[in-house]
């Protein structure tokens, strides 16, 4: 187990823009699996006409605990690059995790990018 963790205080929001697309990204300290899944369904209804929202979450001291979804994106374009960079910035805490949820609008036609 490390000594230190990077830690998500307050959830976190940013946004990118590529190709004539935008994308809004969240970050939301959550402890469970239920609360992740939980978060990701009130961003698929408050977005619900985005083309895509795409999640991952990661839970767990060494993020042990993690899934991730392309929601109708080309398979391992847009949810596990998502993880991956959770995974990157060695984001996880000592006894929780945390849920990315990137939301792109409903006229991206481009491949998934994450703000982090």
């Amino acid at each position: 187990m490390r000594d230190s963790y990077k830690v998500l205080i307050k959830p976190s929001e940013g946004t990118y823009s590529e190709l004539r697309s935008k994308f809004l990204a969240f970050a939301i300290p959550v402890r469970t699996a239920e609360e992740a899944l939980e978060q990701v369904a009130k961003y698929q209804k408050e977005y619900f006409d985005a083309r895509h929202v795409c999640w991952a979450y990661r839970l767990g001291p060494e993020g042990e605990e993690y899934r991730s979804n392309d929601n109708g994106e080309p398979s391992g374009t847009a949810g596990k690059p998502i993880l991956g960079q959770m995974v990157s910035a060695g984001a996880t805490t000592a006894d929780s995790g945390i849920a990315a949820i990137e939301v792109s609008d409903k006229f991206s036609a481009s491949r998934t990018a994450v703000s982090n």
